[in-house]
């Protein structure tokens, strides 16, 4: 036993703590295995997800695009739109303003042509105002003479002076009536 010999009860109880700690050393291994085998999945993982993410961004971005495309489509649309609006609404701008100018044109034309009718229109009242004084002086002339006649047919003997005045009013009468 002293020298070379080994002692058979501590080489098996080397053995067990050898194969204890060869255990052990195999647990570690297994937990930092396991740990690294996590680690990769993890990692494994967390790739999926950051893929997963990377796509579900990308196609986020992608239909922000589609929708940001459309809406940039809608405010062309718009804007050519409200340019058509603008060429009409200028276009009945400027008929309307031609439509005001022929108005003035018109409106001046009127007024001119109603002062030229008033003008007549009055021009016609004095005539007709005359005329009724000439008549109002005709039927008192007329009204004289048949009073005149009416004296000189009770008189049989008419002075002179009579007969001539009746004479000058009919020269009178066809003076006015022309």
């Amino acid at each position: 036993m002293h020298g070379g010999e080994t002692d058979p009860k501590r080489t098996q109880m080397d053995d067990d703590s050898n194969g204890e700690e060869d255990d052990g050393d195999e647990a570690e291994q297994q937990q930092t295995g396991t740990r690294s085998s996590f680690s990769k999945e993890e990692m494994s993982e967390n790739k999926d997800l950051s893929n997963k993410s990377k796509l579900q961004n990308q196609q986020r971005i992608e239909q922000l695009e589609r929708e940001l495309e459309k809406e940039k489509g809608r405010v062309r649309d718009s804007n050519n739109a409200y340019s058509a609006m603008q060429a009409r609404y200028k276009e009945m701008e400027d008929t309307l303003s031609q439509i005001q100018n022929k108005e003035h044109g018109y409106i001046a034309r009127i007024q001119e042509l109603q002062k030229a009718r008033d003008d007549k229109y009055n021009t016609l009242l004095q005539e007709k105002d005359s005329l009724k004084i000439i008549i109002e002086e005709l039927k008192a002339r007329l009204h004289r003479q048949e009073q005149y006649h009416a004296t000189v047919s009770s008189n049989p003997n008419p002075p002179a002076t009579a007969i001539n005045n009746d004479h000058l009013s009919e020269k009178k009468e066809e003076y006015l009536a022309k």
